[in-house]
């Protein structure tokens, strides 16, 4: 069997299905529901992405757009260093992982809490350790 013309989906984004109403999910992180919907996590669950910066309020059923790989823009809710590992809070925003919790991005630049934060997403399972100085 030959697959040199199977197509590959290489797009950092997709769009999904709200499962939730989500008054501003600009910058926010979401993860799949039961049913395949998108949903924001609960503090340190896996997600699957953040949701574009110029989405507007979504209602239950509505179109979500994600990007799901690579460099990108998350909303600080606290204070963030360049290099620490980062896990979403219960509002869906970036705070800095502990030991023991799944990672979901790493921090590229410095931001205080409510400010946009440049990272890169890193899809893993693998527990984070204690942070050192630089991180």
């Amino acid at each position: 069997m030959t697959y040199l013309t199977h197509p590959i989906d290489n797009s950092p984004t997709i769009r999904g299905t709200a499962g939730a109403a989500i008054s501003s999910p600009g910058l926010l992180a979401v993860k799949f529901d039961s049913s395949g919907n998108l949903i924001l996590p609960a503090a340190g669950d896996p997600i699957i992405g953040i949701v574009l910066a110029d989405e507007d309020a979504v209602a239950v059923g509505g179109p979500l757009h994600i990007q799901i790989k690579d460099i990108t823009y998350w909303l600080a809710g606290a204070a963030i260093k360049a290099g620490n590992m980062l896990k979403p809070d219960a509002t869906g925003k970036a705070v800095v992982a502990a030991a023991g919790d799944a990672v979901s991005a790493i921090a590229l630049e410095a931001a205080t809490s409510g400010a946009p934060c440049k990272v890169m997403i890193c899809h893993t399972a693998i527990p984070a350790a204690a942070q050192g100085a630089g991180g």
